[in-house]
């Protein structure tokens, strides 16, 4: 199997494998055009839960074979440009599967039949993705689905809305507070304009990586309240000159929205900090992730406005 890269975005992110999950959604709906019936939901399972033992239909045996052939391939790159990645890029490949499935779904111009196989596709990559990795959400899900769907009393919802809001909270703090071994590298991203008393606290997790964009960091923001004599581990602050070197238990400390006390002025636009600044945050993380034994990263990012911000979602 060879196919080749025909388009290439330079502005804009898509999850890893992207391009290895948007063809095969385009095989699969391909396929149901030429062969003038709808995509069947065994075939979705085919190409997920093979079992040679059963035989699916044969019209749609030369799609299967494909998709198998592109996730060889996707398999072949992984193992030879990172394999200890494996078990995190398997979960990558079920959220670009989900993007790509969604992207087909959005295009207005398309046949209604195909957008409505993408959403099938789509929800295919969510049940797989809740079923390995997020097993108790995934029973909250059908949980929610068998429940009648009557009208409560506003303040009895509204206590629901909050426990489950709660709840998910929890969840999703759970890796930057469990113990260092489990398996999570941690980032933390701070954007400009950050300030709280309570920053400090911040410091005594165990961070992987800090990328802190607010250049008013060291007088009012998260650095105000670093003390390098006090820190439990070792922290590498750096900026525009060079990123920092991570060794053991050290922790890179990326100022990467200026530093004023050392002349590096804050970039005045989005276009010259990618300029100045982007390049330099890939190397950090690259260079973390390369030589890190964890499989998965939990991120946290702190901000202070209500529209997001460019250089954080970079």
């Amino acid at each position: 199997m060879a196919y080749w890269l025909i388009d290439i975005a330079w502005d804009g992110d898509a999850p890893l494998l992207y391009d290895h999950a948007y063809l095969e959604t385009a095989t699969l709906l391909v396929g149901q055009e030429l062969l003038r019936q709808q995509l069947p939901l065994e075939i979705l399972q085919d190409c997920d839960l093979r079992d040679p033992r059963r035989a699916g239909p044969l019209g749609w045996e030369g799609n299967v074979r494909l998709v198998e052939s592109i996730r060889r391939g996707k398999d072949e790159a992984i193992e030879a440009l990172q394999p200890a990645r494996k078990g995190s890029l398997r979960h990558q490949y079920l959220v670009a599967r989900l993007g790509a499935a969604l992207n087909y779904a959005a295009k207005r111009k398309s046949p209604a039949e195909q957008r409505v196989t993408a959403y099938r596709l789509a929800g295919w990559a969510t049940h797989l993705l809740l079923t390995e990795y997020h097993p108790t959400l995934l029973a909250r899900v059908l949980a929610d689905a068998h429940q009648p769907q009557t009208s409560a009393p506003g303040r009895a919802v509204a206590a629901v809305g909050a426990k489950a809001a709660a709840e998910e909270m929890a969840e999703q703090v759970k890796p930057f507070i469990a113990d260092i071994q489990n398996g999570f590298d941690r980032f933390l991203i701070v954007e400009n304009g950050v300030t709280h008393e309570d920053l400090a606290c911040l410091l005594d997790h165990r961070w992987s990586v800090i990328i802190d964009l607010n250049p008013d960091s060291e007088t009012t923001g998260l650095a105000n309240g670093f003390d390098p004599e006090t820190a439990e581990r070792q922290i590498v602050v750096s900026g525009r000159h060079g990123a920092p070197t991570p060794g053991r238990n050290t922790v890179s400390w990326l100022m990467a929205g200026g530093r004023e006390r050392l002349g590096e002025q804050a970039p005045p636009d989005f276009r010259s900090w990618r300029s100045t600044y982007q390049d330099l945050v890939r190397e950090v993380l690259e260079r973390h992730s390369r030589n890190s034994v964890n499989r998965a990263a939990a991120v946290m990012c702190l901000t202070a406005g209500d529209e997001p911000d460019q250089r954080a979602e970079r």
